[in-house]
């Protein structure tokens, strides 16, 4: 059983409490309830997004930040100006002063929209034609931006035909945790994987040098007002165990990464933070966001490198497209973002709130502010997504972020726009012009201080620990005394994985599953919360009832492999969960950190006496956890 709070005002000061729980057969009742109850991880909306999100509403309006003027910019991509017809198409709005930054994609796959002599062409692309050099000459150069993929290299099945792409290169391809390469994953195994293609490893150094290269040829040669850096991260946490960045952590730590928990939630981080956690367990909590602060200072190192390019140019800038959860973006993606602005490697960042509703982007906006610093506030962009929604809804979004200071708002994309039914005119309108503020901000209230996130605050705090940035005497003491207790008891981990290797063992339980997934963002609004329980478990009812999986997959899942009939990779388990007894069986609604799931299980199995050696890595995380609490009691 699990529960879903909702919130519902009954009076001034008054806030009353529900519980949405699914009842047998995966229908949802509503039911009178208290403070307290347990909620799933995407659905803490009280504890963790309440304060930050009803209360910021209160105040905002009354204390906004010095907003600049109001800017709007937009992106190109690389198929809108593959012609010089093209080009002319959307340089006309630049032209009419309707856009003040055209973001305009010049490196896609890891290949050139202009001349180079580091960087593959383009396949398909006519011989001779020049696409930003013909963009700076129909647009100009004060509004162009040059825009940049950083780590991602390839997409599809068929390698590039140029023996020279950076995509053929071995030595700078991420790996997963098994050591596997992305160009080796299948197309399942990239949707499995919410992987968008071939990355390369943002902890290879010679990757770094080869990109600088890239930059600075063409800073050189065509002399860009601004640099964008896009996809400047690991696609998520699962990823970059490998090659050097792991070979230096064994050397500071004495194990490898891998022996770590693939990842570390925010409740993870909550009874890291207050000492709840087994000892063995804290250790392992404690390498992996060492880990992760690493994986992230080599995306940092790289966007450093990039900065003293740029910055060498007089009147230069440089931004990159980041994502809106700033402990999320550090940890999964290695995206330290707020420190690049703080640190002034970033002239702006374009925090991608593309989906969801009002309330999502309102949410994300309010944990964007309480992070960065007024200053820096100032030189963020809002990246709205017009490509999939109507103008009207864009207009409103794009009052909310005025009315929150926030004046910088960018459309995705501008070619998009244009092949819409009424083109470009009603996002102009509705972005350019103002108009009346959303009806639910509130106008009047009491001044409130709305507290930073006490988990982000405290993994930075961990971040200046490590490389001794922390003044004596500041940050939250518990975070000194976990680092202190993983650096003197840290050698328990290689210490009993030297002993497991003695050893064989029964392996873990498993199960090799297929999934309906409904998607909720922990900055959702409850209804929406209330619309995916209620659609997944619908999915439920409709397997139970015999429908084929394969159908309702498609219809409605929002997994990545939802169109590959849901599979899902071998999943390991400390233990067996009931509802997976036997072949066929459809599991209740499972909630996740970012949604929901219900399972059918198509094979199970577990038990067998292997080697160490044979056993997954993600196997072998289950029997070192084991044995580590076993030995730090």
């Amino acid at each position: 059983m699990f529960f879903l709070k909702a919130v519902a005002p009954i009076g001034p000061g008054a806030i009353a409490y529900h519980n949405f729980a699914p009842k047998e057969g995966g229908k949802v009742e509503r039911q009178p309830g208290q403070p307290g109850h347990y909620l799933p991880p995407a659905l803490k909306v009280v504890k963790e997004r309440l304060l930050a999100g009803l209360l910021f509403l209160m105040v905002i309006c009354l204390t906004p930040a010095p907003a600049p003027a109001q800017e709007l910019a937009a992106w190109i991509t690389r198929f809108d100006i593959d012609t010089a017809a093209k080009i002319n198409q959307v340089c006309a709005p630049a032209t009419a002063a309707t856009f003040d930054r055209l973001l305009v994609q010049v490196r896609g796959r890891a290949d050139a929209w202009y001349k180079s002599e580091v960087a593959p062409a383009p396949a398909g692309l006519a011989p001779g034609f020049d696409p930003l050099g013909e963009m700076q000459a129909a647009c100009g150069q004060d509004k162009l931006t040059t825009w940049l993929n950083v780590y991602y290299l390839w997409t599809g099945t068929t390698p590039p035909a140029d023996p020279h792409h950076p995509a053929l290169s071995r030595p700078w391809l991420l790996q997963d945790d098994q050591g596997r390469p992305v160009d080796s994953y299948n197309p399942l195994m990239q949707k499995q994987h919410w992987l968008e293609g071939i990355y390369a490893d943002p902890g290879s150094s010679a990757y770094r040098h080869y990109f600088s290269r890239v930059v600075a040829e063409l800073l050189d040669n065509y002399g860009p007002k601004a640099i964008h850096l896009d996809f400047v991260r690991y696609p998520n946490s699962m990823f970059g165990a490998g090659n050097e960045l792991a070979q230096r952590f064994q050397a500071l730590y004495g194990f490898d990464p891998r022996w770590l928990p693939g990842q570390v939630k925010r409740t993870d981080i909550a009874a890291w933070l207050d000492g709840s956690l087994p000892p063995g367990t804290e250790l392992l909590v404690s390498g992996r966001l060492i880990w992760d602060l690493l994986r992230a200072s080599q995306v940092s190192e790289l966007v450093g490198q990039v900065a003293e390019l740029v910055h060498e140019r007089p009147a230069t800038t440089l931004s990159a497209a980041v994502f809106p959860e700033p402990l999320a973006a550090l940890l999964d993606k290695g995206q330290d973002w707020p420190a690049w602005l703080a640190q002034g490697s970033l002239d702006n960042a374009f925090v991608m709130t593309y989906f969801g509703d009002q309330e999502r982007l309102r949410n994300q906006l309010a944990e964007v502010r309480q992070v960065v610093g007024e200053k820096d506030q100032q030189r963020l962009w809002v990246g709205l997504g017009a490509y999939i929604k109507s103008a009207e809804v864009i207009g409103r979004e794009s009052r909310l972020c005025r009315e929150m200071g926030l004046e910088r708002l960018g459309l995705f994309s501008l070619g998009h726009i244009q092949r819409k039914k009424n083109g470009l005119a009603p996002y102009r309108l509705q972005t350019k012009q103002p108009g009346p503020a959303p009806a639910n901000l509130a106008k009047n209230g009491a001044q409130l201080e709305i507290e930073k996130d006490y988990l982000y605050l405290a993994v930075k705090d961990l971040q200046n620990l490590l490389s001794n940035k922390r003044a004596n005497g500041a940050g939250d003491p518990r975070v000194a005394r976990r680092l202190l207790r993983f650096q003197e008891k840290h050698g328990l981990i290689p210490a009993t994985v030297a002993e497991l290797a003695s050893e064989s063992h029964p392996e873990p339980f498993w199960l090799e599953s297929r999934g309906i997934f409904r998607f909720l963002d922990r900055h959702d609004s409850l209804a929406t919360g209330e619309e995916q329980l209620n659609r997944i478990s619908q999915a439920r009812e409709k397997l139970l009832a015999g429908a084929d999986f394969k159908r309702i997959s498609e219809k409605m899942s929002q997994a990545g492999s939802r169109h590959e009939g849901g599979m899902l990779p071998r999943h390991y388990l400390a233990k067996a969960p009931a509802w997976a007894s036997e072949l066929g069986a459809i599991s209740p609604v499972l909630p996740a950190a970012n949604g929901f799931w219900v399972k059918q299980v198509m094979a199970r199995g577990g038990g067998q006496q292997l080697p160490l050696t044979r056993l997954e890595w993600p196997a072998r995380r289950i029997i070192l956890s084991q044995r580590i609490n076993d030995h730090a009691r």
